[in-house]
């Protein structure tokens, strides 16, 4: 299960570079990734768009500009750190939700 390895990664400092926004958004994604891949899908894709981590992992109630730009700053962290890929849009659309690739 992906939501352990990011907790073992949590558990042995390995995630001290993210902030606290960034934490929580990694693992709200390893909760919601596949962990198993399809013959068309990859494993561990979180698949579920911005406003589903404002909402879950940051508490925030409304999805409004802020809400998004808080997400993109902690997607980023996860990113820079390695722990996430961006691999493309749902649906390979232009305006599809953004799919990550855990890399834990």
């Amino acid at each position: 299960m992906l939501w352990r390895q990011v907790e073992t990664l949590g558990m042995a400092g390995r995630l001290d570079r993210l902030s606290h926004s960034a934490r929580l958004v990694l693992y709200c994604m390893a909760m919601n990734a596949h962990d198993k891949g399809t013959d068309t899908t990859p494993r561990a894709i979180y698949f579920r768009g911005w406003e589903h981590l404002a909402h879950a992992a940051l508490g925030r109630e409304e999805y409004d500009e802020s809400a998004e730009r808080m997400v993109a700053r902690a997607v980023a962290e996860c990113v820079a750190t390695g722990y996430v890929k961006p691999v493309g849009r749902r649906h390979d659309s232009r305006h599809g939700a953004a799919l990550y690739q855990l890399m834990v």
